[in-house]
């Protein structure tokens, strides 16, 4: 095969070299008659297969990012970088749907004072806890809720029956 060098004009002679040990992929068990009608042409894709010589660059996903890595040493910080990103804007979107101040779907019930009264201090507030200040009962806030949980209640049940 004949390249053309870009930067001299000249050719280079290529000639494709064949391995000494070179798998071939097995026939498929299923032979379908190619005149057949309805049938599609299903062939193994046998490039992702690890044992056979000729692989393809970039067939599945992490091949196609992390290929060509062996060769680019330079990349590695970006990688790590990345990485770190990636796993700290998990667990900040985790953390911050866990606690009980956070609600997606307000049409669920369980949020209601009535259903956290009993475990509300449970719930994660801060990241850094170290000696659970933040894990104990606060009965005045309790008692507080309960009569605004009352007070709802009696402005709920006045309103229907207006």
């Amino acid at each position: 095969i004949e390249v053309p060098d870009p930067f001299s004009g000249r050719h280079s002679v290529v000639t494709p070299s064949t391995s000494k040990v070179q798998l071939t992929p097995p026939r498929a068990k299923i032979q379908i008659n190619a005149n057949e009608k309805g049938y599609l042409n299903y062939e193994r894709y046998w490039s992702r297969d690890p044992r056979f010589v000729p692989q393809t660059r970039g067939d599945t996903p992490t091949r196609a990012i992390l290929g060509r890595i062996g060769h680019a040493y330079e990349v590695y910080p970006f990688i790590c970088i990345a990485t770190a990103w990636l796993s700290s804007v998990i667990f900040v979107g985790w953390w911050s749907l866990s606690k009980v101040e956070v609600r997606i779907n307000k049409n669920i019930l369980p949020m209601s004072w009535e259903h956290l009264r009993d475990d509300y201090f449970k719930r994660n507030t801060v990241l850094f806890d170290w000696d659970g200040r933040t894990h104990r009962r606060l009965l005045i806030m309790e008692k507080l809720q309960d009569e605004m949980l009352e007070a709802s209640q009696k402005r709920s049940k006045s309103d229907e029956q207006n």
